[in-house]
């Protein structure tokens, strides 16, 4: 018998790892016109005022309560403001390809991690899933060629990059370890983990650059960073944080191995870049680490029972 609760969250989280795919190809188009911190400033500008259209109905269930501060602020601080700001950082000394491999390798600690911090059974299914994920995430975004990490002239911004990764790893991990103990929903955390954010990266993008870049900006990417923040950024943490609620953090990671193959195929869409072979096997090495993670021999046997008998 298939939970229908359960598959109900894993589709949240998959639509989460679907909107966070489209965010490396928007970035791109979005750094032409703004610098890397005003672009971080506009995703939670956006995904505030988003959350709060979302929760117009009840927006007294969103209000920040005095007690919740010390809970949210660190949610905030490492699903947002220091992954963002070690992200940007790590970038300036790296490689783009580099960044792109480094920061997929998080779903690989929050795994490891889940032990210590929500007392989760380490799964074997789990970690050779998230390891065939990451192979396919290394062939898709290195096409085939060798992603030379931590070599002498990069070993700074690579480093700071595995920091932006074991940063976000603590988001699910921390997220579901509250769920766990207080009754919050998932609007009320996305909403403020957001509002928190607002302020430090006000502060970076005036520092950095001017905010009021975007008057200048072209319509595509003005387009491109309104997309980052409302579906990028509001739409997929409240679609994750909803799907956290009823799964494991170390199963909620589904979602988010699949961001590169929904990368590839939007860079393709958008940019024109060229699916290679390399990039095909690895989105079928990644659909194959995610069956693994989720479907159990067992499980497998459940489903397929469960659809026929509905047919």
């Amino acid at each position: 018998m298939v939970d229908l609760k359960e598959l109900k969250a894993l589709m949240f989280v998959l639509t989460a790892g679907i909107l966070w795919g489209s965010v490396f190809p928007l970035t791109k188009i979005s750094l032409r016109d703004f610098a890397a911190f005003d672009i971080a400033f506009y995703r939670v500008i956006f995904a505030s005022f988003a959350m709060l259209i979302l929760s117009f109905r009840k927006l007294g269930e969103v209000k920040l309560r005095k007690e919740d501060v010390r809970r949210l602020i660190p949610l905030s601080l490492c699903g947002v403001i220091a992954f963002y700001t070690f992200l940007n950082f790590g970038m300036s000394y790296s490689t783009p390809i580099k960044a792109s491999f480094l920061v997929c390798t998080y779903p690989l600690f929050v795994v490891l991690m889940a032990p210590m911090v929500v007392h989760e059974k380490l799964n074997l299914d789990k970690v050779i899933g998230v390891c065939l994920g990451l192979v396919g995430a290394y062939l898709i975004i290195g096409g085939g060629q060798l992603i030379d990490i931590f070599d002498p002239h990069t070993i700074r911004g690579d480093l700071i990059l595995l920091l932006a990764s074991i940063s976000y790893a603590f988001y699910p991990l921390l997220t579901k370890r509250l769920f766990l103990t207080v009754s919050l929903t998932a609007e009320y955390v996305t909403t403020n983990i957001f509002a928190f954010a607002v302020p430090p990266f006000l502060i970076l993008s005036a520092i950095s650059s001017s905010p009021l870049t975007i008057v200048q900006a072209s319509s595509i990417s003005v387009v491109s960073v309104v997309w980052l923040g409302v579906m990028g950024s509001a739409v997929a943490f409240l679609a994750f944080n909803k799907g956290l609620k009823v799964l494991k953090a170390s199963t909620s990671v589904i979602g988010l191995l699949i961001i590169p193959v929904v990368s590839t195929i939007l860079s393709y869409i958008i940019v024109g870049e060229e699916i290679t072979t390399y990039k095909m096997l690895g989105g079928i090495l990644v659909i194959v680490g995610i069956l693994v993670m989720q479907l159990s021999p067992r499980k497998i046997l459940g489903r397929l029972n469960w659809f026929q008998e509905r047919r």
